[in-house]
């Protein structure tokens, strides 16, 4: 009888641990909101600043803000992500925010003379910390093109082609064997850049260097395809295994890349606003800025 009455104990304990809920895991305290400021090349500008100190940036450039923290895990400080919402906070003339993602966001720095604007963020993780980090504003001091205008969009429409080159036609050519390009870009602006972009794709195309040739396991090739393509004309810093888990239209791309091949792809890329944001080209005009 002792047995039983031991086992019914034993069964009713067993059955309250296993019916008690696990205990919410502690938000992480976090005792300071700093940034870091990447450029289009994603390297690191300057070092991890707080919140309250500006950055300078220029018009015409796209740069990457990450949300970052300091927290404390076992007694120690520590660097962690901050996840956040981001918004154009003040300067909508200035600045647009391109893309973002749990703790960044890409701004692309426009108007003519320059300026300040900011971007706001909303701290959206679970974390500890005072309700004055919680929301803030990181402010961009934007210093307008002090150079010859016309040796500015020089350099610019070189640039550019060395960039449709380097991803496209997958090549590194000398300046004199891209003048007569550079020129068409340089005088006739974002339409020349288009026409420029689809002979390349089709030059490509006619040496291989297109879609894979594989009818299946061919993702990871164009994954590398395309993620070439976004980083240097959309001057995107992602890797791609980040394109590809973050961005539905990149993985939508790949696809479209292996159906339609890199003629199309490159059309759709230098198509977008993205590119022209990136490369500073007017809205709706056929030249550059």
């Amino acid at each position: 009888m002792k047995s039983i009455i031991r086992g019914v104990v034993l069964s009713l304990a067993c059955a309250v641990l296993l019916l008690t809920p696990e205990a919410p895991a502690s938000a992480q305290k976090v005792i300071a909101v700093q940034y870091k400021l990447f450029d289009a090349n994603g390297r690191q500008r300057g070092d991890t600043t707080g919140v309250g100190e500006s950055a300078s940036v220029a018009v015409g450039e796209t740069v990457r803000i990450e949300l970052v923290g300091t927290a404390i895990i076992d007694g120690v400080g520590e660097e962690v992500p901050i996840d956040a919402t981001f918004n154009v906070a003040a300067g909508r003339e200035n600045i647009q925010l391109v893309r973002s993602g749990d703790n960044w966001v890409t701004v692309a720095v426009r108007g003519d003379e320059g300026g300040r604007a900011q971007v706001g963020f909303a701290v959206s993780g679970d974390y500890e910390m005072r309700g004055r980090d919680t929301n803030g504003r990181v402010t961009l001091e934007i210093e307008g093109g002090e150079s010859d205008e016309e040796e500015s969009g020089a350099s610019s429409s070189e640039e550019v082609t060395s960039a449709l080159y380097r991803s496209i036609l997958n090549a590194r050519v000398s300046v004199a064997d891209m003048q007569d390009d550079i020129d068409r870009i340089d005088e006739q602006g974002y339409s020349a850049a288009v026409e420029v972009a689809a002979e390349l794709a089709e030059e490509a195309e006619s040496q291989g260097f297109g879609r894979s040739q594989r009818e299946r396991g061919y993702e990871a090739e164009d994954i590398r395809r395309v993620g070439t393509l976004y980083r240097a004309l959309l001057k995107r810093q992602q890797s791609d295994q980040q394109l590809w888990s973050e961005d539905r239209g990149f993985a939508d791309n790949v696809r479209g890349l292996h159906r339609n091949g890199l003629g199309a792809l490159v059309q759709t890329i230098v198509g977008s606003q993205e590119f022209q944001q990136a490369w500073g080209f007017s809205s709706g005009r056929s030249r550059r800025r």
